[in-house]
């Protein structure tokens, strides 16, 4: 009995199809298994994740659902609980993955401070340590509306406010205060020399341009009637915010 090999599909189910070659000698045609369409681990957990920054912005933590998360990937919801654990972890996830391209970005300019050290003037290293901030923060946040509204979501609830501020404890350990840190440094050093006012608190400075550059984007419905014919998300708006913020903070702490 002779054996060839290709795809047969018989009323769209896969089965041996016999061709007869002779009366005496039928050969028997074996269908060939579907390849199976293989997933990136990386790309999927990327996808998972977009799709819970979507859900979770929507409906919060208490009605977030799994099983919505991993029919909008095309996936089963073990694959969630492989890569993440739970909802926990998921949520966590996706409030870290905002976290880090944040504090990336300021890693990489106060490295570029700390390069360039010496070889300008103290107020061009001021105009530029200011405006990469001010850019970094507004680029972020107008990217990561669904994020600013899972955080407002859950926090206007008390009893979610607890479970949320014991998930972003680490989290805002991890990235954010040694950032903040690092920015103090760098403040109270442009103070000692005289460039910056000897009155310029690192932290409120911090807290005010983290709140000027995120406030239009969190409180977006407020903002489409005190300004209906602004949009923030334009690019031209985007680039006009961090203007404004940039300068309005130079004008605060330049001596």
């Amino acid at each position: 009995m002779g054996l060839r090999l290709y795809p047969g599909r018989v009323f769209g189910e896969h089965r041996p199809t016999v061709k007869p070659v002779s009366a005496a000698r039928p050969e028997v045609v074996i269908p060939l298994a579907p390849r199976k369409r293989e997933r990136n681990a990386d790309s999927t957990k990327k996808d998972l994740l977009n799709a819970a920054e979507v859900e979770f912005a929507a409906k919060g933590f208490d009605g977030a659902r799994l099983q919505s998360i991993a029919r909008a990937v095309g996936v089963q919801q073990a694959l969630i609980h492989h890569y993440f654990d739970d909802k926990d972890g998921l949520y966590r996830a996706v409030v870290e993955r905002g976290m880090a391209a944040v504090t990336a970005g300021s890693w990489t300019i106060l490295e570029g401070m700390a390069a360039s050290a010496g070889t300008m003037d103290g107020k061009l290293d001021v105009r530029r340590l200011v405006t990469s901030f001010v850019g970094l923060l507004v680029d972020f946040y107008a990217a990561h509306t669904t994020l600013l509204a899972i955080l407002r979501h859950d926090a206007e609830k008390p009893a979610k406010a607890d479970h949320l501020l014991a998930e972003l404890r680490p989290l805002l350990a991890t990235h954010f205060r040694p950032v903040l840190d690092a920015v103090t440094v760098v403040v109270d050093g442009l103070k000692r020399d005289g460039t910056l006012r000897a009155d310029v608190d690192p932290r409120h400075l911090c807290v005010s341009t983290m709140a000027m550059a995120c406030l239009p984007f969190q409180e977006a419905q407020m903002f489409a009637v005190l300004w209906p014919e602004a949009d923030f998300r334009s690019p031209e708006m985007i680039e006009e915010r961090k203007r404004e913020i940039a300068e309005t903070v130079l004008a605060r702490v330049l001596a």
